[in-house]
């Protein structure tokens, strides 16, 4: 199971649901809430998200284990050798870099739809 699940995946699994948010909801209400409103729910429980990749340097204390998630989650993995850069891309858009020893968490641009 993902360490670093989103509200979206959240609001798409009775499992996780228990296990994040609330494991008294029985699974027949949690199936008749839509999408949008289980999203909602956390919002209003846990505050507006944040992102993978900050979420992965909040829980971290040190390069090495960041790099060790990151390399779990991501989806897409860059390396530039001339400036020791790494950069790991993650489902939700945002993005891990490190260089050196510098820790630094971009988080994607929301477009609204």
């Amino acid at each position: 199971m993902n360490k670093y699940p989103t509200y979206a995946d959240v609001a798409s699994s009775y499992q996780m649901w228990c296990e994040y948010v609330d494991r008294h909801m029985t699974e027949e209400e949690f199936n008749a809430l839509t999408r949008d409103e289980a999203i909602q729910l956390q919002i209003d429980a846990f505050g507006i998200e944040r992102s993978i990749a900050a979420r992965i340097v909040e829980s971290n204390c040190d390069v090495v284990d960041t790099m060790c998630d990151a390399d779990e989650i991501a989806i897409e993995t860059d390396q530039t050798w001339e400036s020791e850069t790494s950069t790991w891309t993650f489902t939700d858009g945002s993005r891990l870099i490190i260089c050196n020893r510098d820790i630094t968490a971009v988080d994607a641009e929301r477009v609204d739809q």
